[in-house]
């Protein structure tokens, strides 16, 4: 193999081509996660078509990609294709439609734990609190708390600094707070 400066250099062939273990690991990731996939694309538009289509242009993005995709961020790398397809699509329809309120209680019932965790008046109230913060504010907290994402993870996923999704995500809980009392 030819090296330039101690790096391999690449042919054109292997330039335009994802490595086909690569390529097997993220079509078996985003099978395996799919319901994840959905939930964090829906939370953005909030309409289950646009949300299946955002997901289908997502994987054709991913599988089409020819850069190098290292095997151990590929669920974070997933989860920012998701959401700039998301964010695309807003900006492309310039809607954003609101969130009907039974629909966040039946999200919200989907990632809880367990039933006994939250009675049906504390979702209630929590689906309320969350329609009344700003759409980054509910993706951060979305991505934190119900997917159960690093904030390392939330920072790179949104494209924002560590400091700015934490105190993002900090201020957010305090607002929670204050609309719950």
């Amino acid at each position: 193999m030819k090296r330039q400066n101690g790096y391999p250099i690449k042919t054109k062939r292997q330039e335009n081509k994802m490595n086909s273990d690569v390529r097997k690991n993220l079509e078996e990731y985003i099978l395996s996660a799919r319901e994840k996939h959905y939930r964090i694309t829906w939370s953005h538009v909030r309409n289950r078509e646009d949300a299946l289509d955002i997901i289908q242009e997502s994987i054709y993005r991913a599988l089409s990609y020819r850069g190098d995709l290292n095997p151990q961020h590929m669920e974070t790398w997933f989860c920012t294709v998701l959401i700039n397809t998301a964010r695309d699509h807003l900006r492309k329809n310039s809607r954003i439609t609101l969130m009907e309120e039974q629909a966040l209680t039946r999200e919200i019932e989907k990632t809880a734990e367990t039933p006994s965790q939250s009675s049906f008046e504390d979702r209630e109230i929590l689906s309320s609190a969350l329609e009344k913060l700003s759409e980054q504010e509910r993706e951060i907290i979305i991505l934190r708390y119900f997917e159960n994402m690093e904030l390392s993870e939330v920072a790179e996923i949104t494209s924002r600094k560590l400091s700015t999704v934490k105190s993002t995500l900090y201020r957010s809980l305090r607002k929670l707070k204050a609309i719950i009392e």
